[in-house]
Order: C-alpha cells, then structure tokens, then sequence
C-alpha cells in the first residue's frame, strides 16, 4: 500500500515538475518564434526578389517576347498624342502583368518582379485609375482580379507614408471611377491598418508600420531600431487627404480625425520650435523643420525646404482645402503663409538665355538659425509649379480673396519654376532631366546635374499638365511631348520601362539603363501625360483633386 501510494507521488510530482518546466520552455519557444518570424521575418520580405523559376513565373517565360497587340495600330493612320501615350501605359502594365503581377515592382532589364514594398503589388494599385481613364478594360480586369486574389495581411514593415499614398489612394480612386465595392473594401482594409501608425502619443504616425501588429514602440526595439523615431513632414502630413475621403466615403470619421490630429500636432511642435532657441527665424513662420519624433511630438533642427521629406505636406495644405469644398479656412491661412515665406525666403531670381516668361525661377533649401542658403534644387520640387498655378486658378475661379490678392504673384513664380525645371530636360543631350541640380551663379550656365540618373519622376509632367489646363498654352503641350518623345527613345524597352543611369552621356548609343520602373511611371508619369493631350474635360481640374500620387478625388460635395 505504502509503495503504491509513494509511487502515486512520484507520478504526481513528475507531472508538476513536467509542467513545470514545459511553460517556460514553451514560453522561450514563443519568444524564438516571434524573433525568428518577424525581426528576421520581415527584414527579408522586404528585399526578396523574384527569380525565374521561384513564386511567379516559370523562367522560360522570362525569354519570351510579349506578344500583345496595342490598343491604337498605326495601321488606320498616324496615332494621336494621346493615342501614343496609351500604347505606351498598355506597354508598361503588360511588362507589369506578364513578369511580375504578384510583385511590388518590375525590374525590366532582368524581366523579374521585386518585393521592396513589402508584397502588397504597388504596381497595380498605384495603376488602378490609370488604367480605367486609359479605356484599358482588359488590362483593368486583370488587375481587378488579381486584387480581389490578394491580401494586405502580410508579414511586412512597410512605409506609413507609401502605403497611404498609394495603396490608399489607388484603391479610393479606382472605386470612384467604377464604384466596384471591392476598391471600396480594399481602401478601408488599407486604411485600418494605417490607423494604427496615428497610435502614438505625438498623434504624429509612425514611420513604418507592420501591416499584421502596426507600429507599437516594443516592436520597433525588438527589431533592433533606435530608441527615437522619427518621421519625415511629408511622411506625416501627406496622408490626410486620403484618410478624408475615406471618411466621406464611409461616414467613419476616425480615418480623417487621425489625419487632422497630425497637422495638429505638427502645427504645435511647429510653434514650440519658433518659441524656443530658434525664436529668431522671422520671416519663416510659414515654413515647418523636415523631421519630428513622433513620440515626443518635437521638431527636428530646423531644415527648410520644399523637396525630399517636405514637399507633399505644403502641397495638401492645398489641396485637401479643395477637396473639402474650400471650408477649411485654417488650412487655406497655412497654405497662404507658406507659399509667402516660400517665395520670400527660397525662391531666387534665375536666368536664362530665353525669358519667353519673365525672368526664371529656381528654388534654394535652408538650415539653421542663420538660414543658410543651399544651392540645390531636386526634380521632386518641380510640383511646385503645378501647386502654386491650381491655388492662383481655384481662387479665381471661386472668388478667394486671399489667393485671387495673390494670382498674379503665384502664376509669375509658377512660370518662372516652370521654365528652370523644363531647362533640366532641354540641357540634357537625352532631353531627360537628371534627379538634382546644383549650381554656383544664377545663371544657367551654371546649372550642373549633381545627381544624373533619370528615374521616370513625374512632378515635371505634372506641372506641365497643370498650367496647360489653368492657361491652355499649347507650349506646356509641346514641351511634354518633346519629354515623352525622350522617354520612348532611351528608356522603353522589350518588356516596359527602364530608369537611365546617366542622362549627361551624349553618345545615344552609350547610355545606360537601370533595371528599375518605379510604379509612379504608371501611377502619375504616363497618367499626367495622357491628360495633357486629352480632352480638358476629361478628368476636369474644377471637379477632381490628385493627390500627391496622382490618383484623382471628386471634390467632395454637401459637406
């Protein structure tokens, strides 16, 4: 009896100690797995790459030419403008859907796709609308198709800023022209998971989200990351048109309080900064530091500029007043008190042998209480044109006191940038503009590429197709297609479109290609030259807004 009963302890006790020890090993076990899952995880997502005979395609498709017919043959007489351009956007998303559909991007000289995106096919969403004003209906399908196929829970860490740009913003747009539900789905399930980046206790979103936990402050040590983060102005405050028209689409405002507590916040550290060590920057009142930390709500050193990490956020200030119906007053007094220090403080006089419009324009960047000047100016910044030109006209047009007291002024600058950034193409043996300039006079003489690759960037085109709908120069025309012309000749290849290296090579047959087509060529590229030879009612600047991805939104109406 006695030995049954010891033994009857003995089993009981090995049973306790058995779950004993098993919790915690479970719990290392645990731990290895979340390690293993996401830290290594998603930093290899993100640079995966397609190779022939992997996830998409069987590597002798890689080989084959594509064989499509184009939407408009020569065959029935010489093609439009337009025409032209739409061969040219089917062109690039058979490349797209052919090698790399279940891709991020295409990399065209290689015929692979690349996941640097974080596998949520930028490509086609960031294609969704053009394709649809392109009358693609085929190609729009495929597209239709593969989304509705696709999942944005992925194990990624992707950009807050991207994501909402272009995910978003693609998919809300894609809904309003074909009022297909699944857009609609695909936009709120987009911006849900945005929603979680705001989750700060700034209220200035995160950098980077992860697309399954969000942007939770553990996860970000757990990857290793620095204990201050920090977001970009544009990264921050260039969300919020999308999450507005989200909110009028869904009758949730959370998605719109989200992106109005950020220019919030901004505004605040913005105030915080001017009153502090930095009281002394009169005259800068208007401009806002390139960086924040997000959980501190502080501003950065004070860095002024419109270009990389800046520029989107001065172009909502804009355009979500518009999109809004023009209520907003708060927005339009940032918008008007940016755009005077803006012009004040780094826009400079610029010449050029030909000032058809007046005297040039060029754009400068400033740091530091001193304001130093820095002499350079990237393509990104050529928005401005286009900005200043759609304020100037939307005021007219809509009796606005403060930007019809300011049309003259705004259309002069809009000229003047217009014509340095057209000189970035005219200056270059390929017509094709490099990606920053720098120069020493105010001369154009002095004008030098710093940066020489040509990446299929679309803020030149853009303003181009702005100031022919607000003026209807035919000029604005000509110089786009001269720029089209360009891009047909050095960087179309058998599969769709390729970056160049090096738009200075004078030797047509020397220049270099880079295996890389960024999904805005099909996002804004292709789309804003389309329009600039289409119909003026097509895609009509008194009833849409584009955000800074191109992707048209109805001006909301009844608000």
């Amino acid at each position: 009896m006695r030995s049954q009963i010891k033994t009857r302890r003995l089993g009981n006790c090995s049973l306790c100690l058995t779950r004993f020890i098993s919790l915690p090993c479970l719990f290392i076990l645990l731990v290895l797995y979340v390690f293993v899952y996401l830290v290594v995880g998603v930093g290899t997502y993100i640079i995966h790459e397609y190779r022939p005979g992997t996830q998409v395609y069987d590597g002798k498709k890689n080989n084959e030419p594509i064989k499509v017919e184009p939407k408009f043959s020569f065959s029935r007489g010489k093609l439009s403008r337009e025409e032209s351009v739409i061969n040219a956007i089917q062109h690039a998303w058979r490349g797209y859907e052919y090698y790399a559909l279940d891709a991020d991007e295409l990399l065209p000289l290689s015929k692979t796709g690349r996941n640097n995106w974080g596998h949520l096919q930028w490509t086609l969403v960031d294609s969704l609308d053009t394709l649809h004003i392109a009358g693609l209906t085929e190609e729009l399908k495929q597209a239709h198709d593969q989304l509705e196929r696709s999942s944005f829970r992925q194990n990624s860490l992707v950009s807050t800023f991207e994501m909402g740009i272009r995910v978003l913003g693609g998919t809300l747009a894609a809904y309003e022209f074909t009022k297909d539900e699944l857009y609609l789905r695909k936009a709120r399930d987009a911006g849900d998971r945005l929603l979680r980046a705001f989750d700060t206790s700034s209220g200035i979103p995160a950098k980077t989200i992860h697309l399954i936990f969000g942007a939770p402050k553990w996860f970000a040590k757990l990857r290793g990351a620095e204990q201050k983060r920090e977001n970009s102005l544009a990264g921050a405050g260039s969300l919020q048109m999308e999450l507005s028209h989200l909110s009028y689409l869904t009758k949730d405002p959370k998605y719109d309080n989200a992106g109005k507590g950020a220019v919030k916040a901004l505004k605040k550290a913005h105030e915080e900064l001017l009153q502090g060590e930095h009281g002394n920057l009169h005259g800068y009142l208007g401009l806002f530091p390139r960086s924040f930390d997000v959980d501190s709500g502080k501003a950065s050193q004070p860095y002024f500029t419109v270009g990389s990490g800046a520029d989107s956020f001065y172009e909502y200030l804009l355009k979500l007043y518009i999109l809004e119906g023009g209520k907003d007053q708060e927005l339009l007094a940032m918008y008007i008190r940016a755009m005077d220090d803006i012009i004040e403080n780094l826009v400079m006089d610029f010449k050029f042998n030909n000032e058809e419009d007046g005297i040039g324009k060029i754009l400068v960047e400033s740091y530091g209480s001193k304001r130093t000047k820095v002499k350079k100016m990237h393509h990104l910044t050529c928005f401005m044109p286009g900005l200043l030109a759609l304020g100037a006209d939307y005021g007219k047009r809509n009796n606005v006191p403060k930007l019809e007291k300011r049309y003259d002024e705004h259309m002069t600058v809009a000229k003047g940038l217009m014509q340095t950034c057209v000189y970035f193409y005219t200056s270059q043996p390929t017509g094709l503009s490099g990606d920053e300039y720098r120069w020493t006079n105010n001369v154009a003489e002095s004008l030098r590429p710093s940066l020489v690759d040509y990446n299929l960037r679309p803020e030149t085109v853009e303003s181009l197709f702005v100031l022919y709908r607000v003026t209807g120069r035919v000029k604005y025309q000509e110089i786009g297609w001269k720029i089209f012309q360009a891009i047909e000749k050095y960087c179309k290849t058998d599969s769709a479109y390729a970056a160049l290296a090096d738009v200075t090579v004078k030797d047509s047959t020397k220049v270099r290609r880079i295996d890389k087509m960024e999904s805005f060529l099909l996002g804004e590229t292709l789309k804003y030259l389309q329009l600039l030879f289409a119909d003026r009612r097509k895609v009509p600047l008194d009833q849409y807004v584009f955000t800074t991805e191109g992707h048209p939104l109805p001006i909301h109406q009844n608000v």
